[in-house]
């Protein structure tokens, strides 16, 4: 990677960026890292500072520059490099050559932090890198003789890096006093903090972007793992989803007039004509009630129709759903043998809703895919940290599958088989909705049937009425009107 000289650094548009090729960060950083400045990367110990480093260091290099990693008073550059080689990102034979190693600690130890700055100069010059990673920012803080030595010597390494071209990363603990307190972060031109939360007796990396001159960057915290890949971040979904403003005089454009068939007998006549085209339909009801059997209808039917589907599940193993599928006559097994139709599911433990989002948005791009189910909501709500934010963070998954032309299933398990109360899970969740089903049981005569009901259709007359919901071997059907009993939505059934 060249390097350029500070006049080089910044286009019409703003700072030149360097990639990182860190999973989710450059989406943060809307581009990447700035050329030639001081980026400081603060955290604890564990933090995963170090591995950050590494993996950007690693990314540099593909591109064809190189690396310069100094240390104050860290672990040694034996333990580094062995902790390094547990990444795939990292090569050993990086090492020396475009990956080198120097300590700061000797010339610390003899000259200050004034031999200290002199040092990396000389390294800088010698080694001619395109990014200095300085790791151990509290020593060099604790061997200056005051606050304006350790100034000038930030000084000297912001006038380095502009100069130079030198991209600069700044491995730091949190001070006591704060960061407005330290000239550390008072000088750099950007602030990344890493750190951990408690949520629900487990530990959730968290990754902020706290300042970045210059760059329209996205701010706020956000998820992250450390894997055997190294670290990928999670940016928030509702973070990451931009609405442009439109101020028009004239109307806007009719949305698509097209309806989408789940292929069951008698439910496009209750939708009015069937489920619009990239809707999201909410289908909540009892365990059992037949959710999945309409689910995986609404993909063989859309597989049928030539467009691929995906089903993203956390309850029922793929063999579950083959074995359910056959029962009623369903072509699942072959939808998905010829590569129409995608199985995704995983046990619901651990989970962040962001990091399993973002999976369904790439498959969806990779697959080409045109028909979703979610089963189930409630799953992906438990994953959102923290809570707070589920509304707003389904709002964004809602408007990027929209985005994206889905059309969109999502399931929802009720609590109770039969009762006086009837709540709908998150009913401020109905504004980003086009359609609501409703299916549960009602006992009549010392059995239990199964109800279908629409509750809501977007800007199209429907079916309120009630109807049965059969499901035999031959498939699933849409009965008459259920309306020769009372408190039917109780599941209770009285009779007139």
């Amino acid at each position: 990677m060249a390097r350029t000289n500070a006049g080089d650094r910044s286009g019409p548009l703003g700072p030149e960026q360097v990639p990182t090729g860190v999973p989710g960060l450059d989406r943060l950083l809307s581009g990447g890292l700035r050329r030639g400045s001081l980026h400081v990367v603060l955290g604890g110990p564990g933090a995963g500072k170090s591995v950050l480093a590494h993996q950007i260091g690693a990314g540099m290099i593909r591109m064809g520059g190189k690396v310069l990693y100094l240390t104050g008073l860290v672990e040694t550059h034996q333990t580094l490099i062995t902790q390094a080689r547990t990444f795939r990102f990292f090569d050993p034979a990086f090492v020396p050559g475009a990956f080198y190693y120097a300590g700061l600690y000797p010339t610390l130890a003899g000259g200050g932090l004034e031999g200290a700055g002199e040092e990396i100069r000389r390294l800088v010059v010698h080694h001619a890198p395109s990014l200095v990673i300085l790791d151990g920012v509290h020593a060099l803080k604790d061997a200056a003789r005051d606050r304006l030595d350790y100034q000038r010597f930030m000084h000297g390494l912001e006038a380095q890096a502009a100069v130079g071209g030198v991209t600069t990363l700044l491995l730091a603990h949190p001070p006591e006093g704060g960061i407005a307190s330290d000239p550390t972060f008072t000088i750099a031109d950007a602030i990344f903090e890493m750190g951990t939360e408690e949520v629900r007796l487990r530990q959730v990396r968290m990754f902020s972007v706290v300042k970045l001159r210059g760059v329209a960057h996205v701010s706020g915290r956000h998820a992250f793992r450390i894997t055997a890949e190294g670290i990928e971040i999670y940016p928030r979904m509702e973070a990451i989803v931009t609405s442009a403003a439109t101020v028009s005089d004239s109307p806007p454009q009719d949305a698509s007039d097209e309806m989408l068939d789940l292929q069951v007998d008698g439910l496009a006549g209750m939708l009015g004509g069937g489920l619009a085209r990239d809707s999201v339909t909410l289908m909540v009801g009892t365990p059992g009630s037949g959710k999945t059997l309409l689910g995986i209808s609404f993909l063989t039917a859309g597989a049928e129709a030539g467009e691929p589907g995906l089903f993203f599940g956390y309850h029922e193993a793929p063999q579950a759903l083959l074995q359910k599928a056959a029962a009623v006559d369903l072509p699942l097994r072959r939808h998905i043998e010829e590569g129409r139709i995608h199985l995704y599911w995983r046990i619901p433990t651990e989970l962040l809703a962001d990091q399993e989002m973002q999976r369904l948005l790439e498959m969806v791009e990779r697959h080409g895919i045109r028909r979703v189910v979610i089963d189930a909501l409630e799953d992906v709500r438990q994953a959102v940290i923290p809570r707070e934010r589920e509304l707003t963070f389904l709002s964004g998954l809602t408007h990027r599958l929209r985005e994206a032309r889905v059309s969109t299933i999502l399931m929802q398990d009720l609590e109770r088989i039969v009762g006086l109360n009837f709540d709908l899970p998150m009913a401020e969740l109905s504004a980003m909705l086009d359609n609501v089903l409703h299916l549960r049981y009602v006992e009549q005569k010392g059995e239990l049937k199964r109800l279908i009901s629409v509750l809501k259709v977007r800007a199209r007359e429907h079916d309120h009425r009630l109807r049965e919901l059969q499901i035999s071997g031959k498939g699933l059907k849409v009965g008459k009107p259920y309306d020769r009993q009372e408190l039917v939505l109780t599941g209770l059934g009285i009779s007139r």
